[in-house]
């Protein structure tokens, strides 16, 4: 089980509506964090990466269908998208990307994007010193979205402290016309 500590609430907040779709929104005190980076990778690139994969049952999960690319992008908070889950997939994808967001100015993101991983930020110690808990510990995790809760997913998403950037995993499919 993960354990992820709790976000400040000034540096981020979702809000739920009845369709489950969570808004991450823009603080005052984030409103600077620009930058994102992307990495693409292709059938081939995966089919090669596969070759080295040390499990089948890794293999199967990460597994890249065809017609599908993967790219990674860092965004810093607040993320300025809108994530949606498919209840009939168990699914997540991008909804909506708020205007003048992070999402929008990365020019990487797109609606109907698929969440396939995330990034985490999380603690894994603790100690008390007369009376005072010192933290440390940091780490970055990567969590695979596949069969987490949306509720786990967004939490993760929440984890990071508002100077580090969120690394999102996304697959886009051709459409089959």
């Amino acid at each position: 089980m993960l354990a992820f500590t709790p976000q400040r609430p000034s540096a981020v907040s979702a809000i739920p509506t009845r369709s489950l779709i969570f808004q991450i929104q823009r603080t005052r005190s984030l409103y600077n964090s620009t930058s994102s980076t992307r990495h693409i990778i292709t059938k081939a690139q995966e089919d090669a990466i596969n070759q080295s994969a040390p499990s089948v049952a890794e293999q199967s999960i990460d597994q890249i269908p065809t017609g599908c690319s993967r790219y990674s992008v860092s965004l810093g908070k607040p993320l300025g998208l809108v994530l949606e889950e498919r209840k009939s997939t168990g699914t997540i994808i991008v909804a909506e990307i708020v205007p003048g967001g992070n999402a929008e100015r990365s020019g990487v993101i797109s609606v109907g994007d698929q969440l396939i991983a995330t990034s985490g930020y999380t603690r894994n110690t603790e100690q008390i010193y007369n009376d005072i808990t010192v933290r440390g510990g940091e780490q970055i995790i990567r969590l695979p979205v596949r069969g987490e809760s949306f509720d786990t997913v967004l939490a993760a998403i929440s984890s990071h402290p508002g100077n580090f950037q969120v690394k999102l995993e996304f697959q886009q499919c051709e459409e089959i016309v």
